[in-house]
C-alpha cells in the first residue's frame, strides 16, 4: 500500500527502485500482467486487499514518507475515492469528462510513456549552448528520473522566471532592430510556408499512419523494458523515416 502511494510521485521508472520492494515494481507487475493479455484497474473504492498471510489493510501501518504527507494534507479518510476528493477533486471531474466515474467504477492503467527525463542543455539561467536562446520547463534537460513530483511544472515556472531575470538584466529590454534583414526573414518564412503547402498535397505517407509507426516502435523497442538490439534497430528505422 505505501508503494502504491509513493508510485504517485515516484511515477518514472526507476530500475534503482525495485529492489527491496520499493515503487518501480508496481510498473514490473504492472507491465507483466499487460503481456499476458490481462487487464489492470486502480479501484479507488476499496483500500488495498493483500493475500492471506497479509493483515487487513490499516492507514495507520503505512510507512512514515506515505504516512505523514497523507496526515499534513489531512488525507486520512476512510477509502482511497475520499482522500482523493479531499487532495485532488480535479482529477475525478477529468476523468469523469471522459467517461469515467471513479464513484462507481475502477480505472485501467498501463505503463506509459508521458516525456522524456532528458532535454537540451542549459546552465542555471535556463540558457542554451545557443547564445540568447532559452529552453525553460520540460524541454530543457534539468530534471531526471529521480526529481519529485511537480518538478516539471516548477521548472517551466523557475525557468521562466530565471530566464527572464538574466535577458533584462543582461541583454537589455530594447527589442534588436532586424529591419535591415526584413528582406531575407520573410523570404525564409514565405519558404517554410511554401513547404507547408507542399506537404498537404504529396503524396507520400499519410500522417496519421506515420504516427501510428512512431508510437508502435516507442512502445515496442523503447519503453521502460527493452532489449539494446531492438532499440538500435528502432533508431535506425526513425532516422530513416525522418529521411
Amino acid at each position: 500500500a505505501t508503494n502504491i502511494f509513493l508510485k504517485g510521485y515516484q511515477w518514472p521508472f526507476d530500475p534503482q527502485r525495485i529492489e527491496n520492494l520499493q515503487s518501480s515494481l508496481i510498473d514490473i507487475l504492472v507491465f507483466n500482467e499487460t503481456q499476458k493479455g490481462r487487464r489492470v484497474f486502480m479501484d479507488f473504492l476499496h483500500n488495498p486487499i493483500g493475500n492471506d498471510s497479509m493483515k487487513d489493510f490499516d492507514i495507520n501501518d503505512l510507512g512514515p514518507e506515505a504516512y505523514e504527507y497523507l496526515k499534513k494534507t489531512g488525507a486520512l479518510q476512510t477509502t482511497p475515492i475520499e482522500r482523493l476528493a479531499h487532495m485532488n477533486p480535479l482529477a475525478i471531474e477529468i476523468y469523469k469528462e471522459n467517461g469515467i466515474d471513479l464513484y462507481s467504477e475502477p480505472l485501467e492503467i498501463a505503463v506509459c510513456a508521458q516525456h522524456n527525463n532528458g532535454g537540451f542543455a542549459v546552465d542555471k539561467w535556463w540558457q542554451s549552448n545557443i547564445p540568447q536562446t532559452f529552453v525553460i520547463g520540460e524541454m530543457a534537460g534539468s530534471h531526471g528520473v529521480k526529481r519529485p513530483g511537480g518538478s516539471a511544472l516548477n521548472a517551466g515556472q523557475a525557468g521562466g522566471l530565471r530566464a527572464a531575470e538574466y535577458i533584462v538584466n543582461v541583454y537589455g529590454c530594447d527589442l534588436p532592430d532586424y529591419s535591415d534583414k526584413q528582406a531575407e526573414i520573410d523570404r525564409q518564412l514565405g519558404d517554410i510556408v511554401t513547404g507547408f503547402e507542399q506537404y498537404k498535397s504529396s503524396s507520400g505517407s499519410d500522417p496519421e499512419e506515420v504516427l501510428e509507426e512512431i508510437r508502435s516502435r516507442m512502445t515496442a523497442s523503447g519503453g521502460h523494458i527493452r532489449e539494446f538490439n531492438d532499440a538500435q534497430k528502432a533508431l535506425k528505422e526513425a532516422v530513416e523515416l525522418y529521411k
